[in-house]
């Protein structure tokens, strides 16, 4: 079984520090240790001795049983579309700008990848204990509450009303129900803007039943 550590609060507070220090006590007790951080100054890299970190585990020179990660969003989220959308589906959502501004820009969408990472490697079984350094937040909420969020903007009222009930063909239309809305958005976005916001729309909803999925799991692992 794994164990998990989550390290949260506002930025600059030392959670990168505490959360290196959780992981090099764990390993010189002999647990295999994976630290994970979202933090992109490198502060995790510098604080573990590495000369680097990415989205793969890399094992610390000095102490075999440490492993550590550094979280880049938009990585995590090309992964996350390819792990809940067909492979067409993915590779179309990868390139759509929109798709960039989800996991950059949106408040869940750093805390959602960090969450599905952490999940993916706890299922994994390859560690006794995950540190998860979460995201800047206050006392950690934002994380503890990305995967419902997740789960809701995916399924929502909005992306259902504007996509229909079910998960549409390419060639679908949006719903009659937001006519009056499109048209509005027509005039002022243009429509080949527009047309670029169905695309994304469309292909995200391919993601729902994945994330809700996922987002479950998360949930559970942090119980």
């Amino acid at each position: 079984m794994t164990d998990i550590v989550l390290v949260a609060g506002a930025g600059g507070v030392g959670k990168t520090t505490i959360s290196a220090g959780i992981g090099v006590c764990a390993a010189r007790a002999g647990k295999k240790s994976l630290v994970l951080t979202v933090d992109p100054a490198r502060r995790l890299a510098t604080a573990l001795g590495l000369e680097s970190l990415d989205n793969m585990p890399h094992p610390n020179p000095e102490l075999s049983l440490l492993w550590a990660a550094m979280l880049n969003a938009s990585a995590s989220w090309e992964a996350i579309a390819h792990r809940h959308a067909p492979p067409e589906v993915a590779d179309r959502l990868v390139t759509n700008p929109f798709f960039e501004a989800v996991a950059t820009r949106f408040p869940a969408g750093a805390a959602y990848a960090a969450g599905e990472e952490m999940a993916e490697e706890v299922e994994s079984g390859h560690w006794d204990l995950v540190v998860v350094d979460t995201p800047p937040s206050h006392g950690g909420i934002e994380f503890l509450n990305a995967p419902g969020q997740m789960k809701s903007f995916v399924g929502g009222r909005i992306l259902r009303i504007l996509t229909g009930g079910r998960v549409p063909g390419r060639n679908t239309l949006f719903d009659r129900a937001a006519k009056p809305a499109l048209r509005l958005m027509d005039t002022v976005l243009g429509g080949e803007l527009l047309e670029d916001i169905g695309d994304f729309l469309f292909d995200l909803r391919h993601t729902y039943e994945g994330i809700a999925r996922r987002s479950q799991s998360i949930i559970h692992h942090l119980e």
